[in-house]
């Protein structure tokens, strides 16, 4: 188990922020709050916490055909597909993509 620091980047400190592609892909990480109640003297009555445990992912690649699902031709049309829109999810300004075709 390593303990890693990570800064938040929310102003709210009741929310957790991060930015994108802070945490490493197929990574275990939890993430633990504590909550601290003072008397109006200071005092600390009351101390809690909760964590929550999650694995982060690739996402993969979105396959898009322009055109939706369903599209009519007739037999004598010339038939034109794009999936130029299709995109990798994790790293959409990347263009390596390959594509192959099938009927």
């Amino acid at each position: 188990f390593n303990s890693v620091y990570i800064q938040s980047i929310s102003t709210d400190p009741r929310y957790f922020k991060l930015a994108p592609f802070t945490l490493q892909e197929f990574t275990t990480y939890t993430v633990r709050v504590s909550l601290l109640q003072y008397s109006l003297k200071g005092k600390l009555v009351s101390k809690v916490s909760d964590s929550q445990i999650f694995v982060i992912k690739r996402s993969g690649v979105q396959a898009i055909i322009t055109g939706g699902l369903n599209q009519l031709y007739s037999a004598s049309s010339e038939i034109r597909l794009s999936s130029a829109r299709s995109y990798n999810i994790d790293y959409p300004q990347l263009k390596s993509l390959q594509y192959k075709w099938s009927c």
